[in-house]
């Protein structure tokens, strides 16, 4: 009898439906949801070819000067030795040693890149590009990873806020790994999020998420060494869950990408590889105050940085302090992060994968002795992301508390926002406008100094001998602009070249003169820099080494101001080859 009932029941729904032209109830779900899906998918689309225009902007044209510097320097020498045949090696070195400061894969991508395009300004252009190209990747699948938290829509907005961070903007015009690096960590997060969340389409295909999340992982470990907390954090979350087989999986496709460098580096590479390399810098510079002052950086400058940017600002810090204001930046940080506490919280007794990994990562950054915090957020900028997202969730459910009508907090909610894309997209507008009437993303100052340096290169090339070496901070730099051999005077460029053996920032520059082999010519080139390190570390050393041996030095070329010289360096008795 209720068989007959059930049958009717539903010969009655069907024909209803007929009538009226609905679909089931599950039916039109499905299609409400997809219709959204779609709507948002475009809305991310036009986003991202607003932030695509944005960043190619922000590049700008031609240009030699992004080829300049330190990291980016070493990236394109030992990605021209792979370009060239000469295998992972620091071929401006006079004995071109294996490199080993950094792992080999953005320097790889680099190398394929040099295959077709030259070191000159619109091939590192081109160079340059292939960071923008990462960066909208790496937000597309922030996009695809915030959707599992948020709406279809609000994450595109959201993400469309994340791509105006102006840090965001300055990694997409460099030649630095952060872009690649958050592309391949987003990818492995989002791919394990997918893993654990559900199982897949298939049964005989539930390794298929999980073997590729192990497999970007691996690959964000190659272009960062920082990248094995992403590893660790995904393998965490697959124990705490007891997914024994997807660990198992991801534990073999990730060791299948990264374990080979590993072991290859630790045999080939001077002191063992990057990783080891890294840990003998937390070995000679740890100490307790450290993580509490980089924990403190992170409240008070990175994460209000996050929703005010013009007070991240060197002139927007001024003017906050010229109106008595300061106090707000650093309030607004312990706010924010309040709020990302709590949603951690939730999130770890939810054994959420993006928990763990940001636990993971998020400890090295609190802990490892190095400044500037800022350039470690940028690739996890969607995975800070989603327990902001589910604290402030937490905070709005329980609105009543506050007896504030929902109509305010959603209007308050909504002008934040807003400020917070102007605010972004205002010290984004201010770079962009620096690049086209100076020549230079960081203004007129940097654009003089560039000049200067050009210029100085130059004379390297028209009057150094083929044979020479000249010695410098930058000595990656000069060997690109100058095709000349350098050998670098800080301590961690000469530990990666295998011939470092003191502590110090800077070796005394006469213990690295007497490296080079008496039958050479011999120059330094120095400019006033403190490669953010507080303290002068070019110009200093020379100007000791002039007060012992004035004798042994002859000025060749300097700039009015005298920050920027080249002298030539008598060879003294003893030195590498003739001791």
């Amino acid at each position: 009898m209720e068989i007959g009932t059930r049958i009717a029941q539903t010969g009655v729904i069907s024909l209803e439906q007929a009538d009226t032209g609905k679909a089931p109830l599950h039916q039109a779900k499905t299609s409400q949801e997809a219709a959204t899906n779609r709507q948002a998918n475009r809305l991310m689309i036009a986003f991202v070819m607003l932030l695509g225009g944005l960043y190619a902007a922000r590049i700008g044209p031609p240009v030699t000067y992004p080829a300049w510097g330190l990291d980016n320097s070493m990236y394109l020498v030992s990605a021209k030795a792979l370009s060239e045949g000469h295998g992972y090696h620091l071929i401006n070195h006079p004995d071109a040693p294996v490199a080993n400061m950094f792992p080999i894969g953005y320097p790889a991508v680099l190398a394929v890149a040099l295959k077709f395009v030259a070191l000159d300004a619109t091939g590192i252009t081109f160079l340059r590009s292939l960071s923008a190209f990462a960066c909208l990747v790496f937000l597309w699948l922030g996009y695809r990873l915030l959707r599992r938290y948020l709406a279809p829509k609000r994450a595109a907005v959201m993400t469309f806020l994340i791509g105006l961070i102006p840090w965001v903007m300055f990694w997409s015009g460099q030649i630095f790994s952060e872009c690649f690096f958050a592309l391949w960590t987003t990818a492995a997060v989002l791919l394990a999020t997918k893993s654990v969340g559900e199982e897949s389409e298939s049964d005989s295909r539930w390794w298929l998420n999980i073997a590729l999340a192990g497999l970007f992982a691996g690959l964000a470990m190659l272009t960062r060494t920082v990248g094995f907390t992403v590893i660790g954090g995904i393998g965490l979350t697959l124990l705490v869950n007891r997914n024994w087989r997807k660990l198992s999986v991801f534990a073999v496709t990730s060791g299948l990408v990264m374990v080979p460098w590993l072991v290859w580096s630790i045999l080939s590479a001077p002191g063992g590889g990057s990783v080891n390399n890294y840990m003998g810098w937390v070995s000679n510079h740890f100490g307790w105050r450290k993580p509490a002052a980089n924990l403190w950086s992170l409240i008070s400058q990175d994460a209000p940085f996050l929703c005010f940017a013009p007070g991240g600002t060197p002139v927007g810090q001024d003017l906050l302090a010229q109106v008595h204001l300061a106090w707000l930046f650093p309030a607004m940080g312990l706010l924010v992060s309040l709020i990302f506490l709590i949603g951690l919280v939730i999130l770890l007794k939810r054994r959420d994968v993006v928990a763990w990994c940001l636990v993971s990562y998020l400890s090295v950054v609190i802990l490892y002795p190095f400044e500037g915090t800022f350039r470690f957020l940028m690739p996890i900028y969607p995975l800070l992301a989603v327990p902001f997202i589910t604290g402030a969730r937490l905070l709005w459910q329980r609105r009543q508390f506050l007896r504030v009508p929902q109509k305010v907090l959603s209007a308050a909610l909504i002008i934040l926002l807003i400020l917070n894309g102007l605010s972004a997209g205002l010290v984004d507008f201010l770079t962009v406008a620096n690049v086209y009437a100076f020549g230079h993303f960081s203004g007129p100052l940097a654009a003089r100094n560039w000049k200067d340096i050009t210029a100085a290169n130059e004379w390297i090339k028209q009057n150094v001998p083929e044979d020479g070496v000249v010695v410098s901070v930058y000595a990656y730099g000069v060997y690109l602009f100058t095709n000349r051999a350098t050998i670098s005077t800080l301590f961690t460029d000469r530990v990666n070249s295998g011939v470092g053996s003191k502590s110090e920032t800077v070796s005394k520059l006469e213990d690295v003169l007497s490296e080079v082999s008496p039958d050479k010519p011999l120059f330094v080139f120095a400019l006033e820099s403190d490669i953010g390190l507080g303290e002068e570390v070019s110009l200093a050393p020379l100007k000791a080494f002039l007060s012992e041996h004035p004798e042994r030095a002859k000025l060749r070329w300097e700039i009015p101001e005298h920050k920027i010289m080249i002298y030539e360096i008598v060879q003294a008795e003893g030195s590498k080859t003739g001791s």
